[in-house]
């Protein structure tokens, strides 16, 4: 089987190996290449006394002598240093962050963390800056610039951090998702960890359905176009989900299971053609139409939401 993906999805920065090293590595550049109004217009958002006029350097991954610290990135301006540590997951290391702060002896030097949680990490001391990488590409676009060059490295590095997976951790802090936000995850299991839903195997395959345990009467179904079993389709506006047995017309006896069942349906969906990833893409909050599909003999679920709140 081969997968092929459109040229409008590639990035330029597409062939660094590691992703945390890649995304850094592309953050690094396009600093380097945007200069001092564009370090002076991202910087910023996250505050802190950052005064300078010029860019002196830039250096990736510089190990910092009688630290330990091997930060991501070090950028070296007029009046001080700004060393990066850049994290694609929410979690922290306790041990790299004390090696980190002994940086901060040196009132010239600062340290900003950016990661992917949707809120400040607890963790952080409140010397350390941080940011998100959200706001960061949120930051990297409202930029001005009539250089055609640096307009298209931007657009290319926001590409390649949107198209990073977050982390199930990263929407349970988030604690709410919503179809605008364009929410994807790798796998059913990644779907499933959200919502500490409670995962069925049938030998070495998750099954397309979970309980969640702290919320009656809904659950988590992943479903995907293409199945050699189901025929799935969504509707082009996304409001009405069709789920059909493909061998064969009548799935009669599974709308009376799902009937019986009497389940809402928080769904996420992979359609490669329609999402041009390889992506389970949350989709909304389903019922079943219990008329229409008794009368169609496949199952039609509705969309009654498209947002669901994750507080327990």
């Amino acid at each position: 089987m081969i997968l092929t993906m459109n040229i409008e999805d590639l990035s330029i920065f597409g062939l660094y190996s590691q992703k945390e090293n890649k995304v850094t590595a592309a953050l690094l550049q396009v600093l380097g290449f945007g200069g001092a109004s564009l370090l002076h217009w991202i910087l910023s958002e996250i505050g802190g006394n950052l005064v300078f006029n010029t860019v002196e350097s830039i250096e990736s991954q510089p190990a910092q002598e009688g630290t330990g610290s091997i930060p991501d990135g070090k950028i070296i301006c007029d009046n001080f240093t700004l060393f990066i540590e850049s994290k694609l997951g929410c979690g922290i290391s306790e041990h790299q962050l004390k090696c980190h702060g002994k940086l901060l002896k040196d009132k010239q030097n600062y340290l900003v963390y950016v990661t992917n949680n949707p809120n400040r990490p607890k963790e952080l001391p409140v010397d350390v800056l941080w940011m998100n990488w959200e706001a960061v590409v949120a930051r990297f676009e409202a930029y001005q610039t009539s250089d055609k060059v640096l307009e298209f490295l931007i657009s290319q590095f926001c590409k390649l951090v949107r198209s990073q997976f977050k982390e199930s951790n990263y929407y349970k802090q988030k604690e709410v998702l919503r179809v605008s936000d364009d929410v994807k995850v790798r796998s059913m299991t990644d779907a499933y960890n959200i919502f500490d839903a409670e995962i069925v195997n049938h030998g070495f395959l998750v099954a397309g359905a979970a309980n969640i345990p702290y919320k009656k009467g809904f659950e988590v179904w992943c479903s995907r176009k293409g199945s050699t079993q189901w025929d799935n389709q969504l509707s082009p506006d996304g409001n009405t989900f069709y789920e059909g047995i493909k061998k064969g017309t009548d799935a009669s006896e599974h709308v009376k299971k799902c009937k019986d069942k009497g389940f809402k349906r928080i769904a996420f969906y992979r359609d490669e053609d329609r999402f041009h990833d390889s992506s389970y893409h949350f989709i909304g909050v389903y019922e079943l139409d219990e008329k229409l599909s008794l009368s169609k003999k496949k199952c039609v679920w509705n969309r009654k939401r498209t947002e669901w709140y994750l507080k327990k």
